[in-house]
Protein backbone atom coordinates (compact mmCIF):
# COMPACT_ATOMS: atom_id res chain seq x y z
CA UNK A 1 0.00 0.00 0.00
CA UNK A 2 1.36 3.43 -0.93
CA UNK A 3 1.85 5.76 1.99
CA UNK A 4 0.07 9.14 1.65
CA UNK A 5 3.28 11.05 2.37
CA UNK A 6 5.05 9.35 -0.48
CA UNK A 7 2.27 9.72 -3.09
CA UNK A 8 3.56 12.99 -4.65
CA UNK A 9 7.03 11.45 -5.16
CA UNK A 10 5.57 8.25 -6.64
CA UNK A 11 3.30 10.22 -8.94
CA UNK A 12 6.20 12.36 -10.20
CA UNK A 13 8.31 9.27 -10.90
CA UNK A 14 5.45 7.64 -12.80
CA UNK A 15 5.14 10.69 -15.01
CA UNK A 16 8.87 10.71 -15.74
CA UNK A 17 8.98 7.04 -16.80
CA UNK A 18 5.77 7.28 -18.77
CA UNK A 19 6.84 10.34 -20.75
CA UNK A 20 9.01 8.52 -23.35
CA UNK A 21 6.28 5.90 -23.90
CA UNK A 22 3.64 8.58 -24.37
CA UNK A 23 5.83 10.46 -26.80
CA UNK A 24 6.49 7.30 -28.84
CA UNK A 25 2.77 6.65 -29.12
CA UNK A 26 1.99 10.14 -30.35
CA UNK A 27 0.24 10.01 -33.71
CA UNK A 28 2.15 11.86 -36.38
CA UNK A 29 0.32 14.76 -37.93
CA UNK A 30 -1.59 13.87 -41.07
CA UNK A 31 0.15 14.62 -44.34
CA UNK A 32 -1.34 17.48 -46.29
CA UNK A 33 -3.73 16.38 -49.03
CA UNK A 34 -2.30 15.89 -52.50
CA UNK A 35 -2.80 18.60 -55.01
CA UNK A 36 -4.50 17.72 -58.32
CA UNK A 37 -1.13 18.02 -60.04
CA UNK A 38 0.54 15.61 -57.60
CA UNK A 39 -2.33 13.14 -57.90
CA UNK A 40 -2.08 13.20 -61.69
CA UNK A 41 1.68 12.66 -61.59
CA UNK A 42 1.38 9.64 -59.27
CA UNK A 43 -1.37 8.14 -61.41
CA UNK A 44 0.72 8.52 -64.57
CA UNK A 45 3.72 6.90 -62.89
CA UNK A 46 1.59 3.98 -61.63
CA UNK A 47 0.02 3.45 -65.06
CA UNK A 48 3.39 3.58 -66.80
CA UNK A 49 4.89 1.15 -64.29
CA UNK A 50 2.08 -1.41 -64.44
CA UNK A 51 1.04 -1.22 -68.11
CA UNK A 52 3.57 -3.71 -69.55
CA UNK A 53 2.86 -6.17 -66.72
CA UNK A 54 -0.88 -6.01 -67.36
CA UNK A 55 -0.45 -6.24 -71.13
CA UNK A 56 1.74 -9.34 -70.87
CA UNK A 57 -0.58 -10.93 -68.30
CA UNK A 58 -3.66 -10.41 -70.47
CA UNK A 59 -1.79 -11.85 -73.46
CA UNK A 60 -0.81 -14.86 -71.38
CA UNK A 61 -4.40 -15.45 -70.29
CA UNK A 62 -5.75 -15.07 -73.81
CA UNK A 63 -3.34 -17.64 -75.22
CA UNK A 64 -3.34 -20.19 -72.37
CA UNK A 65 -7.04 -20.56 -71.60
CA UNK A 66 -6.75 -18.20 -68.68
CA UNK A 67 -3.43 -19.61 -67.50
CA UNK A 68 -4.48 -23.26 -67.37
CA UNK A 69 -1.59 -25.38 -66.04
CA UNK A 70 -1.94 -27.76 -68.98
CA UNK A 71 -1.15 -24.92 -71.39
CA UNK A 72 2.00 -23.73 -69.60
CA UNK A 73 5.60 -24.87 -70.06
CA UNK A 74 4.86 -26.46 -73.43
CA UNK A 75 5.16 -25.46 -77.05
CA UNK A 76 2.48 -24.46 -79.48
CA UNK A 77 3.79 -24.64 -83.03
CA UNK A 78 2.34 -22.91 -86.05
CA UNK A 79 2.39 -25.30 -89.03
CA UNK A 80 1.98 -22.73 -91.81
CA UNK A 81 2.48 -19.09 -92.69
CA UNK A 82 -0.25 -16.70 -91.52
CA UNK A 83 -2.76 -15.72 -94.18
CA UNK A 84 -4.56 -12.43 -94.82
CA UNK A 85 -7.03 -13.18 -92.01
CA UNK A 86 -4.35 -13.31 -89.33
CA UNK A 87 -4.88 -10.55 -86.71
CA UNK A 88 -2.89 -11.60 -83.65
CA UNK A 89 0.25 -9.71 -84.67
CA UNK A 90 0.35 -6.58 -86.79
CA UNK A 91 3.18 -7.71 -89.06
CA UNK A 92 3.99 -11.41 -88.64
CA UNK A 93 6.96 -12.95 -90.40
CA UNK A 94 6.41 -14.46 -93.82
CA UNK A 95 9.64 -16.47 -93.85
CA UNK A 96 9.55 -18.30 -90.49
CA UNK A 97 7.22 -20.65 -88.67
CA UNK A 98 6.47 -19.64 -85.10
CA UNK A 99 6.77 -21.71 -81.92
CA UNK A 100 5.48 -20.13 -78.71
CA UNK A 101 5.32 -21.04 -75.02
CA UNK A 102 4.58 -19.50 -71.64
CA UNK A 103 6.69 -20.46 -68.62
CA UNK A 104 5.71 -20.70 -64.97
CA UNK A 105 8.99 -20.47 -63.08
CA UNK A 106 7.52 -20.17 -59.59
CA UNK A 107 8.37 -23.76 -58.58
CA UNK A 108 11.45 -24.68 -60.58
CA UNK A 109 13.38 -23.83 -63.75
CA UNK A 110 12.08 -24.90 -67.13
CA UNK A 111 14.52 -26.57 -69.51
CA UNK A 112 14.60 -25.83 -73.22
CA UNK A 113 16.17 -28.29 -75.63
CA UNK A 114 16.96 -27.30 -79.21
CA UNK A 115 18.11 -29.83 -81.81
CA UNK A 116 20.92 -29.57 -84.31
CA UNK A 117 19.25 -27.56 -87.06
CA UNK A 118 22.05 -28.34 -89.56
CA UNK A 119 22.83 -24.67 -90.07
CA UNK A 120 19.18 -23.66 -90.38
CA UNK A 121 18.48 -20.21 -88.90
CA UNK A 122 16.29 -20.14 -85.80
CA UNK A 123 15.94 -18.12 -82.64
CA UNK A 124 14.19 -18.52 -79.31
CA UNK A 125 13.32 -15.06 -78.02
CA UNK A 126 12.66 -15.26 -74.27
CA UNK A 127 10.98 -12.33 -72.51
CA UNK A 128 10.15 -11.57 -68.89
CA UNK A 129 6.84 -10.27 -67.54
CA UNK A 130 7.84 -6.76 -68.63
CA UNK A 131 8.21 -8.00 -72.24
CA UNK A 132 11.93 -7.28 -72.02
CA UNK A 133 14.05 -9.78 -73.97
CA UNK A 134 16.33 -11.56 -71.50
CA UNK A 135 17.91 -14.02 -73.93
CA UNK A 136 17.68 -15.13 -77.53
CA UNK A 137 19.33 -18.50 -78.13
CA UNK A 138 19.70 -19.27 -81.81
CA UNK A 139 22.04 -19.33 -84.77
CA UNK A 140 23.35 -15.80 -84.25
CA UNK A 141 24.06 -16.11 -80.52
CA UNK A 142 24.58 -19.78 -79.65
CA UNK A 143 24.95 -21.55 -82.98
CA UNK A 144 22.84 -24.29 -84.52
CA UNK A 145 24.08 -27.34 -82.63
CA UNK A 146 21.94 -29.27 -80.17
CA UNK A 147 21.84 -27.59 -76.77
CA UNK A 148 20.04 -27.38 -73.42
CA UNK A 149 19.07 -24.14 -71.71
CA UNK A 150 17.45 -23.52 -68.32
CA UNK A 151 15.17 -20.55 -67.76
CA UNK A 152 15.49 -19.80 -64.03
CA UNK A 153 13.11 -17.66 -62.01
CA UNK A 154 14.06 -15.19 -59.27
CA UNK A 155 15.34 -16.59 -55.99
CA UNK A 156 15.99 -20.14 -57.17
CA UNK A 157 19.10 -21.58 -55.46
CA UNK A 158 19.38 -25.09 -56.87
CA UNK A 159 21.98 -26.70 -59.10
CA UNK A 160 21.55 -27.24 -62.82
CA UNK A 161 22.72 -30.32 -64.71
CA UNK A 162 26.06 -30.18 -66.43
CA UNK A 163 26.08 -28.70 -69.93
CA UNK A 164 22.81 -26.80 -69.33
CA UNK A 165 23.20 -23.09 -70.01
CA UNK A 166 21.50 -20.89 -67.43
CA UNK A 167 19.18 -18.01 -68.38
CA UNK A 168 18.08 -15.90 -65.41
CA UNK A 169 14.63 -14.34 -65.56
CA UNK A 170 13.73 -11.55 -63.09
CA UNK A 171 10.06 -12.65 -63.03
CA UNK A 172 8.27 -15.97 -62.55
CA UNK A 173 6.44 -15.45 -65.82
CA UNK A 174 8.40 -15.82 -69.04
CA UNK A 175 7.27 -15.79 -72.66
CA UNK A 176 9.08 -17.60 -75.48
CA UNK A 177 8.51 -16.77 -79.13
CA UNK A 178 10.56 -19.00 -81.41
CA UNK A 179 11.08 -18.56 -85.14
CA UNK A 180 12.46 -21.12 -87.57
CA UNK A 181 13.57 -20.19 -91.09
CA UNK A 182 11.10 -21.52 -93.66
CA UNK A 183 11.82 -21.27 -97.38
CA UNK A 184 8.26 -21.38 -98.62
CA UNK A 185 5.45 -23.94 -98.19
CA UNK A 186 7.57 -26.64 -99.84
CA UNK A 187 9.86 -26.39 -96.81
CA UNK A 188 7.12 -27.05 -94.25
CA UNK A 189 7.88 -30.73 -93.66
CA UNK A 190 11.53 -30.10 -92.83
CA UNK A 191 10.68 -27.21 -90.51
CA UNK A 192 8.00 -29.32 -88.81
CA UNK A 193 10.65 -31.91 -88.00
CA UNK A 194 12.73 -29.18 -86.34
CA UNK A 195 9.71 -27.88 -84.42
CA UNK A 196 8.95 -31.39 -83.21
CA UNK A 197 12.47 -31.61 -81.79
CA UNK A 198 12.12 -28.45 -79.71
CA UNK A 199 11.43 -29.66 -76.16
CA UNK A 200 10.38 -28.08 -72.88
CA UNK A 201 10.52 -29.86 -69.55
CA UNK A 202 10.61 -28.98 -65.85
CA UNK A 203 14.00 -29.42 -64.26
CA UNK A 204 12.68 -32.27 -62.09
CA UNK A 205 12.08 -34.42 -65.19
CA UNK A 206 15.54 -33.95 -66.74
CA UNK A 207 16.92 -35.66 -68.79
CA UNK A 208 13.89 -37.64 -69.88
CA UNK A 209 11.81 -34.54 -70.55
CA UNK A 210 8.09 -34.64 -71.14
CA UNK A 211 6.60 -38.11 -71.52
CA UNK A 212 5.56 -38.83 -75.12
CA UNK A 213 1.88 -38.95 -76.00
CA UNK A 214 0.90 -42.23 -77.60
CA UNK A 215 -1.81 -42.93 -80.12
CA UNK A 216 -4.02 -43.88 -77.18
CA UNK A 217 -3.35 -40.88 -74.97
CA UNK A 218 -4.45 -38.22 -77.44
CA UNK A 219 -7.82 -39.85 -78.29
CA UNK A 220 -8.56 -40.33 -74.60
CA UNK A 221 -7.88 -36.69 -73.83
CA UNK A 222 -9.72 -35.52 -76.92
CA UNK A 223 -12.81 -37.47 -75.93
CA UNK A 224 -12.72 -36.30 -72.33
CA UNK A 225 -12.07 -32.63 -73.10
CA UNK A 226 -14.57 -32.32 -75.93
CA UNK A 227 -17.31 -34.46 -74.42
CA UNK A 228 -17.80 -36.30 -77.70
CA UNK A 229 -20.88 -38.47 -77.97
CA UNK A 230 -19.35 -40.46 -80.85
CA UNK A 231 -16.26 -41.55 -78.98
CA UNK A 232 -15.63 -44.76 -80.95
CA UNK A 233 -15.79 -42.86 -84.26
CA UNK A 234 -13.40 -40.19 -82.97
CA UNK A 235 -10.98 -42.78 -81.67
CA UNK A 236 -11.04 -44.77 -84.87
CA UNK A 237 -10.53 -41.62 -86.91
CA UNK A 238 -7.30 -40.76 -85.10
CA UNK A 239 -6.04 -44.34 -85.07
CA UNK A 240 -6.69 -44.65 -88.82
CA UNK A 241 -5.08 -41.24 -89.49
CA UNK A 242 -1.81 -41.25 -87.57
CA UNK A 243 -0.78 -38.20 -89.56
CA UNK A 244 -2.85 -36.27 -87.03
CA UNK A 245 -0.02 -36.86 -84.60
CA UNK A 246 2.98 -36.33 -86.83
CA UNK A 247 3.81 -32.95 -85.30
CA UNK A 248 4.20 -34.50 -81.87
CA UNK A 249 2.54 -33.72 -78.53
CA UNK A 250 3.21 -29.98 -78.70
CA UNK A 251 2.63 -29.32 -82.39
CA UNK A 252 -0.50 -28.38 -84.23
CA UNK A 253 -2.26 -31.31 -85.87
CA UNK A 254 -2.90 -31.45 -89.62
CA UNK A 255 -6.44 -32.54 -88.66
CA UNK A 256 -7.11 -28.89 -87.84
CA UNK A 257 -7.16 -28.05 -91.52
CA UNK A 258 -10.44 -29.86 -92.11
CA UNK A 259 -12.11 -30.06 -88.71
CA UNK A 260 -15.57 -29.46 -90.18
CA UNK A 261 -15.65 -32.91 -91.79
CA UNK A 262 -13.71 -34.69 -89.08
CA UNK A 263 -15.42 -37.08 -86.65
CA UNK A 264 -13.68 -35.01 -83.97
CA UNK A 265 -16.57 -32.58 -84.46
CA UNK A 266 -14.42 -29.48 -84.43
CA UNK A 267 -12.41 -30.37 -81.33
CA UNK A 268 -9.04 -30.10 -83.05
CA UNK A 269 -9.85 -26.58 -84.22
CA UNK A 270 -10.73 -25.33 -80.74
CA UNK A 271 -8.37 -23.63 -78.27
CA UNK A 272 -8.79 -26.65 -76.00
CA UNK A 273 -6.73 -28.64 -78.47
CA UNK A 274 -3.69 -26.93 -76.98
CA UNK A 275 -4.30 -28.80 -73.75
CA UNK A 276 -4.33 -32.26 -75.29
CA UNK A 277 -0.90 -32.19 -76.88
Amino acid sequence: MIQPSRFPLFFAAALIFAAPWSTAQTVAPAAPPLTPEETHKIAVEAYTFAYPLVLVEMTRRATTLGGAPQALNRFRHEPAFPDDRFRQVVRPNADTLYSAAWFDLSKEPVLLHVPDTKGRYYLMQIMDAWSETIASPGKRTTGTGAAWFAVVGPGWKGKLPEHVQRIDCPTNTAWLIGRTQTNGPADYDFVHSIQQAYKLAPLSSYPEGLPPKTLYTLPARAIRRAGLSTAPAATLYILKNPGCLRYGPSGQSPCMTNAATSPLMGFAASPLAIMTR
